[in-house]
């Protein structure tokens, strides 16, 4: 490889002579992967709900930490 191709191989630019499948045929088989990652919508709600207890969880966490922190500073009994 010379210094200059070796250059644009390092900086991420590859020249057109360099492609040895054809383009064709492997955009079709990404557009095969893509349509296989694709989920239906039953599983897409399943998962919302688990973000959504997720952000349930994290909710009370953080109202705990609020709490705990009002004590610590002597805050909490002033409230009460």
């Amino acid at each position: 490889m010379t210094s200059n191709n070796k250059r644009r191989y390092m900086d991420g630019c590859f020249c057109g002579d360099w492609v040895d499948v054809d383009v064709s045929q492997q955009s079709d088989a990404q557009e095969a992967i893509v349509r296989r990652k694709r989920k239906d919508l039953q599983t897409l709600l399943e998962e919302l709900e688990d973000i959504k207890k997720n952000f349930e969880k994290i909710a009370e966490k953080q109202a705990f930490l609020d709490n705990l922190w009002k004590f610590h500073n002597g805050d909490f009994a002033e409230q009460a």
